[in-house]
């Protein structure tokens, strides 16, 4: 007869121990991998508070994070495209450009606090789209 220790006895064989409830199996559960679509990148952060010269200077910090902006939901918009191909070149639908450029303009329009710096950035975002209409 051996006595065991109450520890040694209701310890788990190392067979039982790989196969505890946090194990997963794999291909069971599991979903089809081709549906699932990677996660979609946030959108860019605003720019610093302080950084514009308020000024409506060429280099406007803001008129770029609308770009930016713009850029992200064109490709969120038109799924498996890439910011950068859908801001540089691709021609947009106008109903497509007047919904973008009112998601931008209601982002923008919650960062920035200068009625006459919204107008201006309304205006280039405007202008960017024209462009990219034409």
């Amino acid at each position: 007869l051996v006595i065991r220790h109450a520890a040694q006895r209701c310890a788990p064989p190392a067979a039982a121990a790989a196969f505890s409830t946090d194990a997963t199996v794999p291909g069971v559960g599991d979903q089809p991998q081709s549906n699932k679509q990677p996660p979609a990148p946030p959108p860019p952060p605003p720019p610093p508070v302080g950084l514009c010269c308020e000024s409506g200077c060429v280099d406007c910090v803001w008129v770029q994070y609308a770009a930016a902006l713009l850029g992200h939901q064109a490709a969120a918009v038109t799924a498996g495209t890439s910011a950068s191909s859908v801001s540089s070149s691709s021609r947009l639908p106008p109903d497509l450009a007047a919904q973008l450029k009112a998601g931008v303009m209601a982002r923008v329009a919650k960062e920035v606090t200068d009625p006459a710096i919204r107008s201006f950035i309304e205006m280039e975002i405007s202008t960017i789209l024209k462009r990219r209409l034409d």
